[in-house]
């Protein structure tokens, strides 16, 4: 991988309707017929007054008696709101409603002004304005005392992003939408899609739970780190989800924080849009102090697809892109691949969303690496790598520094640059070997694990954990198969510095940069594969204590030891010598 080669754009069992606005259609309604802050494409942000503090349902106002809203002048903070506030920019809009259930996200389409998320934090005590310019809105929320939590809500100009902020109090960020899938994707190994069968809470969960959490009856913890996709009902909107440390965890909860009925283990598969009534999805996100969490609403028609085995329905992708292919299987990981085209049929179940920009993609088109790198700042590659404790300057990755250095041999300067060559090399080199060893490191914490569970009494309470192990197990075979290893590296970066001062070497080095390459993407794929297997051993233990089921003693122990492999990252290995001339 190349983390150079991104350049971003300029449950109840009662079954009842999914939570949405209690004054939807009014809130549409004023939506539309909000003062224009510009009339061309400038970005802005505004901040109103709706001077109507809504809490039932209101009837479709008539052009002719629009809603009374205000609009605060900019850098005025002390506003006193008698109403709902709102606050928006030239994408999103957000109305925090103190007599509602929260903030209501909504995302400005061709066909108007689309309701697509709810931020739950009720009731709201008080309103405070933080910032108010053309280039930023914030408005912190604090619910009542003595159990008092703030949240900040902000928005900036020409960004179809809402990010909060928690303050004191403030534990978890309770987020719904209808969503028909949730993916925890995995840049360089398989999702996790999750799919809501249909639109009440005891579906969603039969759905959620599966052979991974055989104890869940309200809670599900995902192995999502930083990040969480929402395939919205439809097809034309993803809300993504991102918060910036890997400490913080995700829950799908029942909608509007109800307890939910028994569920069962079913595997439910991914249903075309719109063919059920939307469902309600809902999730918390757990505050940590000092650390962001965004909202990005990414539009599109028919920017995701769902197929079913029997659909032999052609699917067009709108726009070139990175297309990711994922088919869910029973224990809710994906088969996935990336595709950038793909006009045919295909075979079901099958879920297909855009993960990443091609060089054809349209500059107005915003795809989820976007997002994780303008709230995260790096693209996937360095989020990896960071994780992993692979991080370096320069990157030393083998499809970067081939890459520099055919470049070096096709002009003809690779003699004039060999003092650079080799350096570069005896840093991949070191990348190679950092990340053999952290394989290894995954291989022992599998051996460790096993180990333990097999000295448990209960066989039923470790069977959760030994079908996730035999999965790490599958991982690490070929990131640690002797094709792979740090001395094939040294060796083939041997035969390329030996290149150096030859003549017509750009084939010879073609072809060995193609094999440390391949060596490469082998290591990449396989520590982004056992660190998804080590998060789902996390994320079953935590449910299983969370729900208070069955093996909570084993469970605590498989998630301390779970964290202490995710959370640990060894020193860098240092290098061995230049490869001989």
């Amino acid at each position: 991988m190349n983390a150079s080669d991104y350049s971003p754009p300029a449950g109840t069992r009662q079954s009842r309707r999914p939570t949405t606005p209690v004054c939807l259609p009014w809130i549409l309604a004023g939506l539309a017929i909000l003062p224009s802050a510009a009339q061309d494409d400038t970005p802005f942000t505004r901040l109103f007054d709706t001077r109507i503090a809504s809490s039932q349902p209101r009837p479709q106002p008539s052009a002719a008696q629009p809603p009374h809203a205000s609009l605060v002048a900019e850098e005025i903070l002390d506003h006193a709101f008698t109403g709902d506030a709102l606050l928006r920019n030239d994408t999103i809009a957000v109305v925090l409603r103190p007599r509602g259930p929260g903030a209501d996200v909504f995302a400005i389409t061709p066909a108007g002004w689309q309701h697509r998320a709810l931020v739950r934090l009720a009731p709201i005590a008080s309103l405070k304005i933080v910032e108010n310019n053309a280039g930023t809105v914030a408005l912190s929320a604090t619910t009542p005392a003595p159990a008092q939590a703030t949240l900040t809500f902000r928005l900036t100009a020409g960004e179809p992003m809402l990010e909060i902020q928690p303050g004191q109090g403030a534990t978890f960020v309770h987020l719904e939408s209808a969503a028909r899938h949730v993916v925890v994707p995995d840049y360089f190994g398989d999702d996790m899609v999750i799919t809501a069968d249909d639109g009440s809470p005891q579906g969603q969960h039969r759905a959620m739970s599966a052979p991974d959490a055989p104890g869940a009856k309200a809670l599900l913890c995902l192995p999502a780190e930083n990040l969480l996709l929402n395939l919205l009902d439809g097809g034309d909107a993803i809300l993504m989800a991102v918060w910036q440390s890997n400490e913080q965890d995700v829950w799908l909860t029942p909608p509007g924080g109800a307890p939910a009925g028994p569920t069962r283990s079913t595997h439910a598969e991914p249903r075309p849009p719109a063919r059920k009534p939307p469902p309600s999805v809902s999730q918390r996100i757990r505050c940590r102090s000092g650390n962001r969490i965004w909202l990005a609403l990414l539009e599109g028609r028919n920017l995701w697809h769902a197929s079913v085995p029997r659909d032999s329905r052609p699917w067009q992708p709108p726009f070139p892109a990175k297309w990711r292919c994922s088919r869910p299987r029973a224990n809710g990981v994906a088969e996935s691949w990336d595709c950038q085209l793909m006009t045919t049929a295909a075979a079901g179940p099958l879920v297909v969303y855009p993960i990443d920009r091609a060089p054809a993609t349209p500059l107005t088109v915003l795809c989820p690496t976007d997002v994780l790198r303008n709230t995260l700042g790096v693209g996937p590659c360095q989020y990896i790598l960071a994780c992993e404790g692979l991080s370096a300057q320069g990157d030393p990755t083998p499809h970067s520094v081939m890459t520099w250095i055919e470049q070096q041999f096709a002009a003809g300067k690779a003699q004039q640059a060999s003092d650079d060559i080799r350096d570069r090399l005896a840093r991949m080199r070191q990348h190679v070997a950092a990340a053999h060893a952290n394989l290894r490191r995954y291989a022992a914490f599998a051996a460790r694990l096993r180990q333990h569970l097999a000295r448990h009494p209960h066989a039923g309470h470790t069977t959760p954990f030994l079908s996730i192990l035999n999965d790490l197990d599958r991982c690490l075979a070929p990131g640690l198969a002797p094709s792979a290893a740090p001395e094939q590296a040294r060796h083939w970066a041997s035969h390329v510095a030996a290149l150096i001062g030859q003549t017509n070497a750009l084939p010879l080095c073609q072809h060995l940069a193609s094999q440390l390459r391949s060596l490469g993407a082998t290591q990449d794929r396989t520590l982004a594969t056992s660190r998804m297997s080590t998060r789902r051993l996390r994320a079953q233990a935590q449910t299983i204590l969370e729900n208070a089921a069955p093996g909570t003693s084993l469970a605590s122990e498989v998630r301390r030891l779970a964290e202490q492999m995710l959370q640990t990252q060894p020193k860098t290995a240092e290098p061995t010598g230049d490869p001989p001339s």
